[in-house]
């Protein structure tokens, strides 16, 4: 398992404080608002030094940043065994047809 950073909350915590995407450029000492608008629209990462900066602002535990994502070979062997589940539940739920 990997973890990811939660932007959405991020977002959803920032419009709640009714904070501007320059205040929180400023905050980062990013050089200009777009540059925090690519992070919070996960097309940047958020560095780590960023983050206990957002923790304080936002008023969000660190550790609620993060959550569990499958790595895509483990989403492939999910697909697999449920796959074969199906497969497997239509079988004995229609043993006459092969």
């Amino acid at each position: 398992m990997t973890y990811s950073i939660n932007i959405k909350l991020i977002k959803q915590k920032r419009l709640e404080h009714k904070y501007t995407l320059q205040e929180m450029s400023e905050m980062l000492g990013l050089a200009n608002r777009s540059l925090y608008l690519k992070r919070e629209n996960g097309y940047q990462k958020f560095k780590a030094n960023e983050l206990p900066l957002l923790s304080k602002k936002l008023g969000i535990p660190l550790n609620d940043f993060f959550f569990q994502t499958l790595r895509k070979s483990q989403k492939e062997k999910n697909k697999w065994r449920i796959s074969i589940l199906a497969k497997l539940s239509n079988t004995l739920a229609n043993p006459n047809n092969k």
